[in-house]
Parts: structure tokens; sequence; C-alpha cells
């Protein structure tokens, strides 16, 4: 059985294949979410960001490549 020969079959599995990829990701978060109801994780300071320090900016400032002359900085 060649399914050139049947274009309406084809369609359907290809129907099929598609909607089941496109629906394994919400079956899987469901079946997560059913899992973990019941089950409360606190999280300590939820609103809490961390502040930033002088090292973090660091990381920012790149060197001048050797070679070339720095201008001058006036702070």
């Amino acid at each position: 059985m060649s399914l050139w020969n049947h274009p309406r079959l084809t369609a359907a599995l290809c129907t099929v294949a598609v909607l089941g990829c496109a629906a394994a990701p919400a079956v899987f978060l469901a079946a997560a979410d059913a899992a973990s109801l019941g089950r409360v994780e606190t999280v300590a300071d939820p609103y809490v960001a961390p502040t930033p320090t002088a090292d973090d900016y660091y990381i920012l400032r790149h060197p001048a490549p050797a070679g070339r002359p720095q201008p001058e900085r006036r702070d």
C-alpha cells in the first residue's frame, strides 16, 4: 500500500502526527502540575534581588587592546 495512492489517508496521518507532537508539551505540563498539586515549597525572600557591587560592573569594562594609546580619564 503506497501512501501516494491514498492522499486523504496520508493527510489524516500527518494531521494526527502534528497534533500529537503539538499536544505532547501540554500533556507533560498538565501531568507535572497534577503531580505537584498539594505540595507547597516556600522560597526564602522571593521578591529580593541581589544588589550589584562594583565587582559586578568590572566585567562590563573591557580594557583597551595593547598598542593603542589610552585617552586620559578625568574623574
